[in-house]
């Protein structure tokens, strides 16, 4: 979704290179990252605000250990945002279920409470 910050991972680049990353369609550079010394990186970046929904690649470029150019590149999807409708995003699982899963669970656990407890007798 655009303005969504995202983690983009590299590996297999030479160790304290820099890989730039960038997103396509339009060539929008969203940020750089220096390799450790195993020659991988993580970097935090945030999708263009203004990037039109539908279908991008997302490329991290530099070299790799030999100096050659080196390249990972994973399609990405972006779906249309919803801040100009005035409905908030849905970020989870239905609640309803967990909880009525949860109450059976609860419901069920003390009945087998019960039923394990000793029974005392009358003389």
């Amino acid at each position: 979704m655009p303005s969504q910050d995202i983690v983009v991972i590299g590996t297999g680049f030479m160790p304290y290179s820099t890989a730039t990353i960038v997103i396509y369609s339009q060539p929008i550079v969203l940020g750089t990252a220096v390799t450790d010394g195993l020659g991988n990186f993580s970097k935090p970046v945030k999708v263009p605000a203004d990037l039109v929904a539908g279908a991008h690649s997302l490329v991290a470029a530099g070299v790799d250990p030999a100096g050659l150019p080196h390249s990972l590149k994973m399609a990405i999807q972006v779906a249309a945002s919803t801040a100009s409708s005035g409905s908030l995003a849905v970020t989870g699982a239905p609640v309803t279920m967990m909880l009525l899963v949860g109450l059976a669970l609860t419901t069920s656990g003390g009945g087998l409470l019960l039923a394990g407890r000793p029974r005392r007798r009358t003389a």
